[in-house]
């Protein structure tokens, strides 16, 4: 049971984590943010940078996509200029992702003693400092869950009932891919359940591909969960919205089919991937997860206008937003 406490309280820290990093980055990234958003938005590749910046700031493509159609509702942005913007933030989540694959013991202890010593010199009562002081606290205890889960989740293997849990899943491969789609659905992001099955894989409680499914299904599970929470947009907030479901889908289509059949029939050159993620599986799903991102994202470079003509079609502008739009007025002057 003490394995299972440790396990437990280290995904709690880890999600503890979470909610400190979101909810002060959000206070952080206020009007500025919004003003970078929007002056970025003129160039496809300076787009391209600050969705991949603002993903790996925030931590959630979900959230870009919201703050973008907020944005689009506010007549700041148009949903074509937005698209690279929510597209590229998928490729940005990739960075937790990555981190969880290193070891952070020692990164640990030096976040949690600089934290200290600014809660010491009272730092979190000036306004200046208290998201910062807040921001690096959810960072170090989701560092710290990520290193408690791996210590514990070793010891849980020999554990014989979870070794047979673990021996019937593997036969059944939808399993692990239903139960990241449902997963993300409750954690609200791919990247924080793929980071779980990442070190799940690294305690050896995952098999390579049991987890690899898993990030597939966090994939179509986060464009689910987007789906779902614009349910009542319209228009063009709409729009974005389903761009970003089938940037998440396409990412999906492109590379599963190539995974399932390299686990079918071993295509060939496919043995020297797989002998790579036998040497290092947490490495090999992490880079998994940017290539499911960097895919998506590349995909929709050529697909982005045919994109956003069936979202339009599936969601078209409704005559409030068209009359409410200006008129009789220079595109500087609106931006003004």
């Amino acid at each position: 049971m003490e394995i299972v406490g440790d396990i437990l309280a280290g995904l709690g820290l880890f999600f503890i984590g979470i909610r400190l990093i979101g909810g002060n980055l959000k206070e952080l990234s206020g009007r500025w943010f919004r003003r970078l958003i929007s002056g970025a938005t003129g160039n496809p590749v300076l787009a391209a940078l600050v969705g991949t910046l603002s993903g790996a700031v925030t931590q959630s493509s979900s959230a870009i996509t919201f703050i973008v159609v907020s944005m689009i509702s506010a007549g700041l942005l148009n949903a074509r200029r937005a698209v690279p913007l929510v597209v590229w933030a998928n490729v940005g989540t990739s960075v937790l992702v990555l981190l969880a694959v290193i070891d952070l013991r020692l990164l640990v202890l030096y976040l949690l003693a600089a934290t200290g010593l600014g809660y010491f010199l009272n730092l979190d009562r000036a306004p200046r400092w208290r998201h910062a002081l807040g921001s690096t606290l959810g960072i170090a205890l989701l560092f710290l869950g990520i290193v408690m889960v791996k210590e514990s989740g070793g010891h849980l293997r020999s554990i014989p009932a979870v070794a047979d849990i673990l021996t019937f899943a593997a036969g059944w491969p939808p399993l692990a891919f239903m139960v990241g789609a449902g997963l993300t659905l409750v954690a609200q992001s791919s990247a924080t359940v793929s980071v779980v099955a990442v070190t799940l894989t690294t305690a050896g409680l995952l098999t390579v591909d049991q987890t690899a499914l898993l990030v597939f299904g966090a994939s179509v599970g986060s464009g689910l969960s987007v789906w779902l929470l614009s349910a009542n947009l319209t228009g063009s907030g709409r729009q974005i919205a389903l761009v970003q479901v089938m940037a998440k889908i396409a990412g999906v289509a492109l590379l599963l089919p190539l995974y399932l059949a390299d686990m079918a029939f071993q295509i060939p050159g496919g043995d020297v991937v797989r002998a790579a993620a036998a040497a290092a599986p947490d490495q090999a799903v992490a880079l998994l997860y940017l290539a499911l991102q960097l895919v998506a994202a590349l995909a929709m470079l050529p697909l982005s206008g045919p994109a956003l003509a069936l979202a339009a079609t599936a969601a078209p502008e409704s005559e409030e937003e068209r009359l409410s739009r200006p008129r009789y007025l220079y595109d500087q002057a609106v931006e003004d």
